[in-house]
């Protein structure tokens, strides 16, 4: 599957663990490269299940048109 970054700043985040380490602030940036990982692995966003841990879901308002994962 296709994931796409709404910045640079965003994809670099998620593509190098010291950037992500240093701008997140957190003690390990391995759950959010884990999921990431995961998530690359499905074809289409309706194989992504509704379950935890992934919980996709469509949004409302304006986004009406867009999924959280």
């Amino acid at each position: 599957m296709y994931i796409g970054y709404k910045n640079k700043t965003l994809e670099k985040v998620c593509n190098d663990p010291r950037f992500a380490f240093k701008k997140l602030s957190i003690k390990s940036p391995d759950d959010l490269f884990k999921r990431l990982r995961d998530l690359s692995g499905f074809e289409y966003l309706a194989d992504v299940p509704v379950q935890p841990p992934f919980r996709r879901h469509k949004l409302t308002g304006k986004r009406n048109k867009q999924w959280s994962i």
